[in-house]
């Protein structure tokens, strides 16, 4: 039997490129700049009319946080107006869409991890050009499925967890944020998860709506960075790390200090839980080479 056609938008991010390799139930192919550019709606429209897919995944965005706080048209024109497009075109051509959001439309304060039922509050522009396109997806296309995470990294593109294990490897030791806990979430199984929620859409299974979907377990980027250190001592290197405020660090844009993202809905309604996140350190740091 064929297997059902998924038109994945983006090309190149870390989820992107994952979603192309995953092995699923769909064929899955990937387009980006210059065929598709969620700018210009009118490639947005003709490519997913031409392609006629089961499945439209908007893994395409904006996501230059400090960036974002200087250009906040180009974030939403990406977030919003590109997402919106891209909805309404699935739409009508009647297909499944699944739309990838971010724990960033969250400010951090609840204290307790987010539900799908708690109300977002961005507190930068990259958070709220993301709400902003998490609203008018669902208004362009009501049956849509829109997919929160948060802190994603793979063993190939620019995240936090190589940047980290190169400096490490580099120069021995590296200061860390200690402040901003998360659910950090490794792009393949994440890729894994939507496929699997997605054959679960198509076949009734899963109502559309939104879902959480991050890693197991949680942690502070420190955290994080002491297991990307265990990693790499155990490569032969020296590797430490030192906890520092996201005060300190100064960054342009806020970032929410307490960002975890409560996955039970996916679990329950879908029977969908992603591995723990330190499962995939080892991997990613093996992946950086020394300069």
């Amino acid at each position: 039997m064929a297997r059902r056609l998924a038109l994945i938008l983006g090309s190149s991010g870390q989820l992107a490129r994952a979603l192309q390799s995953c092995e699923s139930g769909f064929e899955a192919t990937a387009l980006g700049r210059p065929v598709l550019d969620l700018t210009d709606p009118r490639s947005v429209r003709d490519a997913i009319a031409k392609t006629a897919p089961a499945l439209v995944i908007n893994a395409a965005a904006y996501t230059a946080v400090d960036k974002a706080e200087e250009e906040p048209d180009a974030a939403f024109a990406v977030n919003e107006t590109g997402a919106a497009a891209a909805a309404d075109a699935a739409e009508k051509a009647g297909a499944a869409f699944f739309h990838v959001s971010t724990d960033y439309v969250f400010d951090g304060q609840l204290g307790r991890p987010y539900t799908e039922e708690d109300a977002p509050h961005p507190a930068g522009v990259y958070g709220k050009s993301k709400y902003a396109g998490e609203t008018a997806v669902a208004a362009a296309h009501p049956e849509a499925v829109i997919v929160r995470t948060s802190g994603v990294f793979d063993d190939e593109g620019r995240n936090f967890v190589r940047a980290v294990a190169g400096r490490l490897i580099e120069a021995g030791e590296a200061n860390v944020v200690a402040d901003q806990t998360l659910n950090p979430t490794f792009a393949p199984d994440l890729a894994a998860a939507i496929f699997k929620l997605a054959e679960a859409r198509l076949e009734g299974a899963a109502e559309p709506g939104l879902y959480h979907a991050a890693g197991a377990g949680d942690a502070s980027w420190f955290e994080v960075g002491e297991a990307i250190a265990d990693e790499v001592r155990r490569l032969g290197h020296e590797a430490s790390v030192s906890p520092t405020t996201t005060e300190a660090w100064g960054a342009p844009a806020p970032r929410p200090a307490d960002s975890r993202l409560d996955c039970s809905k996916l679990r329950e309604a879908a029977g969908i839980a992603l591995p723990a996140w330190r499962d995939a350190i080892a991997r990613c740091v093996a992946s950086v080479k020394p300069a």
